[in-house]
């Protein structure tokens, strides 16, 4: 399993900084996302994204687990991002969002890119 650290912004001390990383496990590629994602870190996803599709031809998987904030302009990214994959006939799934980071989904109206049951491959 190859683990790439894509980036990692700078932000002020009370906030947590953004990072990514990209992994391929089970026929899929798995983008973890950490810290605060806003409009100033959408290089971070953006970043994680492009390296995830470069790598094959492998559904993508992003995991939130890890995420305390996250705004509406990555939600746009994963929105493009998606549809750039299905045009593919490949798909992304999001795993384990923090409740803020539901909520936000649930307000653009993503909440059906949120895969239900069990998480093992993302962990």
């Amino acid at each position: 399993m190859a683990l790439t650290q894509v980036a990692s912004a700078d932000r002020p001390s009370l906030c947590v900084a953004p990072s990514a990383s990209v992994t391929s496990a089970g026929g899929y590629t798995v983008v973890r996302l950490e810290g605060e994602h806003d409009i100033a870190s959408l290089f971070v996803l953006a970043d994680a994204l492009s390296v995830a599709i470069a790598l094959g031809d492998a559904d993508l998987v992003v995991d939130l687990s890890n995420v305390q904030f996250m705004g509406s302009a990555p939600m746009r990214v994963l929105i493009r991002c998606r549809n750039l994959l299905r045009a593919q006939a490949r798909d992304l799934t999001l795993r384990s969002p923090a409740p803020c980071v539901q909520r936000m989904l649930n307000l653009c109206g993503l909440s059906d890119f949120v895969a239900r049951g069990p998480v093992e491959l993302v962990r």
